[in-house]
């Protein structure tokens, strides 16, 4: 899963004056990176006007993880990534976003040209309450060059995540079910069919209007 800056500035210090110098230099400069990651991302969700993404009510929470030495594969930092979101989603949906984000990221540093690479994901998700959430993730892979660095970590993962609430009431059920293949398209059956049922289930409230008292069988 990666670790932490200050585990990393750790193992700097303890290098040759010279080297772990130059190492907390560079490392000191992907918290001016996290910011700025973090703030693009918010100003692509909070002006996104992409048709197909489902339009939201507003942006509720923002975070963003920064890692050094990911394994490759990914699935320890798309582990940690489901832990920080999984306060908000929950079910099938916080399951299949995990898998979304592993995939992803076995991707990106599958196919990274020169020593980085970057992608967007959005996906759709249940809460606690049944409130439909839509998370947005920018993923950025960097993988260090420079001597002094290699001597202490490979890579960083930067991962900037914004959590917004969908406008369900707004919503018809056919753009949840293409926004829902577009997002879990690569799951397997068996997770696709719990991630539609929740979703659905989570939406019908929002549109199936009120329901009437039954009747007595008295006039008044």
């Amino acid at each position: 899963m990666g670790q932490k800056l200050s585990a990393v500035k750790k193992t700097a210090a303890q290098q040759d004056a010279e080297t772990g110098k130059r190492a907390d230099d560079s490392l000191t400069s992907l918290k001016d990176l996290r910011k700025l990651r973090g703030e693009l991302l918010q100003l692509i969700v909070g002006d996104d006007k992409d048709p197909h993404k489902l339009s939201i009510n507003g942006m509720m929470w923002a975070d963003t993880l920064v890692r050094c030495g990911v394994d490759m594969q990914g699935d320890g930092i798309a582990s940690v990534i489901q832990q920080i979101y999984g306060q908000w989603a929950v079910g099938q949906t916080a399951i299949g976003i995990e898998s979304v984000i592993s995939n992803s990221l076995k991707v990106l540093f599958s196919t990274a040209t020169g020593n980085s690479n970057q992608a967007s994901k959005c996906s759709i998700a249940v809460g606690d309450i049944c409130m439909l959430l839509r998370i947005d993730v920018l993923l950025y892979t960097y993988a260090f060059t420079s001597e002094e660095l290699a001597k202490v970590t490979k890579n960083v993962v930067v991962v900037p995540t914004v959590l917004s609430g969908i406008d369900a009431a707004n919503l018809n059920e056919s753009v949840l079910r293409s926004q829902f293949s577009f997002c879990y398209g690569d799951a397997n059956e068996e997770m696709q069919k719990g991630i539609l049922d929740q979703l659905v289930s989570a939406w019908t409230p929002y549109v199936r209007g009120p329901v009437e008292p039954p009747s007595n069988g008295l006039t008044g």
